[in-house]
């Protein structure tokens, strides 16, 4: 069975709630039919005798009694009203309440035979049956349970419309036709009534749900108004702080040049330029993510593969900090993104590091836990409090450094964590208690191992990049010499300008065999433009978009070119990784660049 639509669920949820009033109200309702029996009783009294109308009333109680016994039953089946009818239908309490107002119905339509039969001759008793039948017929049918009150109200004529079809009497029979049309009236008016009562709840709901929307919407709002202040404080304090050591640092290389310690204060502005990295692509990680400039490759990877990766990597910090480190094996297959799942792993593991004292101990092991892979980073380390368990997942929170001091680190790597989970399907956790240590979990979908064979885990050399040609189209004159300088201390033919029609003249016939350029460049064109112009006189040149956009349309116009994506900062050595998978691919730049992406 398809998967009811919202709007059709909401339609069943208040047709259940209707139900369940109708039933509710059984005890104000209950006592109406027995004692309309009694008035009728009372004016057939000299008319019928008196055993019959003893037996019909006693009729009338047993199944009024009946029906009363089922109301009680429905009440213990659940609290909730929605799953009170759920389990009333499951268990057929709905069709045995059907077939009780049914019974009803049919013994109240037995009063009308008493009266015609016995009571024939005195009008005034024909229109007391009369007039009390039809008013049980109105309240009933007028009911918010349609089925329920049909069946009652089909009861309670169809006794006199058979008795009057057969018995033939001409007078009688334009009487049951009389009573059809009655009924059919009845039921139209009843249906509309019920639609106009559903219409109502329905309105009723969407408001409702209207309103908890726009108070979601307004809390998500204000929340995220409030991080992104939160954010942007603690970005500018971190920002500010390398910034103004790096100038102090160029003031005083400026005064100390050819004196011994020259190379020491050179030594501070790569520090200083090294913390601004880890800042900016902590923050370009957050606002791909954010951005959905990150997309996740999901399939079959050994789990195997990743504990490998974090053995060889953090043992050495591990054996410089004094930690005990071990890492337990494991032969499980999980789905999902094998890279992001070591970032993340990555990211948990040098908290653990951080966190625990020397002399401590950090573990990495993996349990199943059903269908899923349970990933546990255990250590010794200070612990977390309860009350800011849920915050340590935020952006720029480090429980231990109030001060923002840049040497402890920024505290984006569980943040960065948090969100990489997401991306992939997983689930993070974590359980603390102070001055024992902490424990990360990452549960991820457990599968089967896949039957390609695994890759080839030998690194290929470092490609020679002497002789090879490369234009830059960049228009800050600072960027274009720092990378031209690199380029020629590399062995590379380098050629320069700000915009295109001068890089053109300066090349004169020379074919590139790489092609670097800015996004934004003075000009008005992006360099996505630039690099399709030149395409048109070059159509295999391997080309590679320099940007500090994390815009996922950006990243999928470039991978359509077949065009690298390289993110600001940009460090010399991912420079020179870049510049050297061009050199890996002969034959053609475009496929080479197709390649990368």
């Amino acid at each position: 069975m398809a998967p009811l639509s919202t709007s059709q669920a909401l339609l069943c949820r208040i047709r259940d709630e209707l139900i369940d009033q109708w039933m509710c109200d059984t005890p104000k309702r209950i006592f109406i039919v027995p004692l309309c029996a009694v008035l009728v009783a009372v004016a057939l009294h000299d008319a019928a005798p008196t055993d019959l109308l003893v037996g019909w009333i006693a009729a009338i109680a047993l199944v009024s009694l009946w029906r009363f016994f089922l109301y009680r039953r429905y009440l213990r089946t659940s609290v909730d009203a929605a799953a009170r009818v759920a389990s009333a239908r499951d268990q057929g309490l709905l069709a045995m309440v059907v077939v009780c107002v049914t019974c009803l119905g049919l013994a109240w339509g037995m009063s009308m035979l008493l009266g015609f039969h016995f009571g024939s001759e005195d009008p005034a008793i024909l229109a007391t049956v009369g007039v009390i039948t039809a008013a049980m017929a109105v309240v009933t049918i007028g009911g918010m349970f349609p089925l329920a009150g049909f069946m009652m109200t089909l009861g309670i004529f169809a006794p006199f419309e058979v008795w009057s079809f057969w018995r033939g009497d001409r007078q009688v029979t334009m009487l049951a036709l009389g009573g059809l049309v009655y009924i059919s009236i009845l039921v139209v008016w009843s249906r509309g009534l019920y639609r106009n009562v559903v219409d109502t709840m329905l309105l009723r709901h969407e408001k409702d749900e209207l309103v908890r929307e726009l108070s979601r919407a307004k809390d998500n709002a204000e929340r995220a108004n409030i991080e992104k202040s939160r954010f942007l404080a603690a970005a500018s304090h971190d920002l500010r702080q390398p910034m103004q050591s790096l100038w102090l640092f160029v003031g005083n290389l400026r005064r100390q040049w050819g004196q011994p310690q020259t190379l020491q204060t050179l030594d501070y502005i790569e520090n200083a330029l090294d913390a601004m990295r880890s800042l900016f692509d902590a923050l370009l990680g957050i606002a791909q993510l954010d951005a959905g400039g990150v997309q996740a490759e999901m399939r079959a990877v050994p789990i195997q593969q990743t504990l490998d990766k974090l053995r060889d990597g953090f043992s050495g910090d591990c054996d410089l900090k004094g930690l005990r480190f071990s890492v337990w094996p494991s032969k499980a297959w999980v789905y999902t993104d094998p890279a992001l799942l070591d970032r993340i792993v990555f990211n948990l593991m040098s908290n653990a590091v951080k966190y625990t004292p020397s002399g401590g101990g950090v573990v990495v092991g993996c349990r199943q836990r059903g269908h899923e892979l349970e990933i546990q980073v255990w250590d010794s380390g200070i612990g977390i409090a309860v009350e800011h368990q849920a915050s340590v997942f935020d952006e720029f929170v480090q429980l231990d450094n109030p001060q923002r001091d840049r040497s402890k680190g920024l505290g984006l790597g569980l943040s960065i964590a948090r969100r990489l989970a997401d991306l992939v399907g997983a689930r993070l956790s974590l359980r603390s208690r102070i001055h024992k240590g902490s424990v990360f979990s990452l549960r991820v979908p457990l599968t089967q191992a896949d039957v390609c064979p695994g890759l080839d885990s030998n690194k290929e050399s470092a490609p020679a990049l002497a002789g090879l040609t490369v234009v830059f189209l960049e228009d800050e004159v600072a960027i274009l010499q720092a990378v031209q300088q690199y380029c020629q201390a590399l062995g590379m033919q380098f050629y320069g300008a700000g915009d295109l029609e001068t890089l053109q003249v300066l090349l004169q016939g020379v074919v590139p065999d790489i092609v670097l350029s800015d996004y934004s460049l003075a000009s008005g064109e992006n360099g996505l433009q630039a690099i399709s112009r030149m395409r048109e006189q070059w159509p295999l040149v391997g080309a590679a978009l320099l940007t500090g956009n994390a815009q996922p349309s950006l990243r999928d116009q470039a991978q359509s070119m077949g065009v690298m994506l390289l993110y600001k900062p940009l460090s010399p050595v991912e420079l020179a990784s870049a510049l050297g998978s061009f050199a890996k691919f002969p034959g053609g730049g475009r496929a080479r660049g197709e390649r990368e992406n």
